[in-house]
């Protein structure tokens, strides 16, 4: 079977359209994960931070040693976690634009923060991105100061 310079270049073309399609496949998922893994991080940092700058603390009363946490279930706790969240993503170059569109903080044994995202891809397509993430109850000791217990 002989190529023509047409079929050849037909088969070129293919390839080449190919190659395209899975370079930017590559360059959208791992975008997606990088923006997946730096809102994981800022969640955290959002959390952990409110923990140790709220200065209402709520008494645990455990029979071999009371402690005291952050009720993170309170709506201006969680307003401060929400608000600590932006302004870490708001700071950070590597994250495109977003719009937190939902998220939620319940608190029983961890603290378990879901947060839902959106961000526009190639051609004006817009994605959303959830977050789910448990993060430990800080045990303090005390009702003010930063010193922690074991």
């Amino acid at each position: 079977m002989k190529l023509t310079r047409t079929k050849l270049w037909i088969l070129l073309v293919i390839v080449a359209l190919l190659a395209g399609f899975v370079l930017c496949a590559n360059q959208y998922t791992s975008k997606r994960d990088a923006l997946e893994q730096a809102l994981n991080d800022k969640v955290d940092n959002a959390v952990n931070a409110v923990q140790h700058s709220a200065v209402e603390r709520v008494k645990v009363e455990d029979p071999s040693n009371p402690y005291f946490v952050v009720n993170m279930n309170h709506g201006d706790i969680q307003s401060l976690v929400m608000k600590e969240l932006l302004e870490e993503l708001n700071n950070d170059s590597s994250v495109p634009p977003i719009k937190l569109t939902h998220y939620q903080i319940t608190q029983t044994k961890d603290i378990d923060v879901y947060a839902d995202v959106k961000y526009t891809t190639v051609f004006g397509m817009t994605k959303t991105i959830s977050a789910h993430l448990t993060a430990p109850v800080i045990r303090f000791k005390h009702e003010t100061g930063d010193e922690i217990l074991k």
